[in-house]
């Protein structure tokens, strides 16, 4: 898992794919852990916001990791913050939006930089 972590933090192209292995490992090694399939979430949203893959691919397995990991945990903050982007962004459902952001906000345990992500991306204008 903290690989992954230093694999997707680093945001290069040649770091997502083994991001991604880690971050499968690490679900396969305890599939009842949400923590996996979030940060798989939060990834491939980053890479969608990026453009390096497909946006609508990378945006439904990001929206595919977030069910999963909120399945896992309800509570979830990096889930629902993905959620709450992906919800805003791509669905323009601003009420869904607003209640996913939240709920991740509320937690008090989303990282920074996720908190940054979901101001930015479901700010209406």
């Amino acid at each position: 898992m903290l690989l992954g972590r230093h694999h997707s933090a680093q945001l290069l192209p040649e770091s997502v794919e083994d991001a991604e292995h880690a971050f499968e490992k690490a679900s396969l090694f305890d599939p009842d852990w949400a923590e996996p399939f979030a940060s798989m979430a939060a990834l491939h949203f980053h890479i969608a916001s990026i453009g390096w893959r497909s946006t609508v691919e990378q945006l439904a397995a990001a929206r595919a990791g977030a069910s999963q990991a909120l399945e896992r945990d309800p509570s979830h903050a990096m889930a629902h913050a993905v959620m709450g982007a992906i919800r805003g962004v791509h669905d323009y459902d601003w009420g869904a939006a607003e209640t996913h952001a939240r709920t991740a906000l509320s937690s008090g345990s989303l990282p920074i930089d996720r908190k940054s992500t979901r101001l930015n991306s479901s700010h209406r204008t």
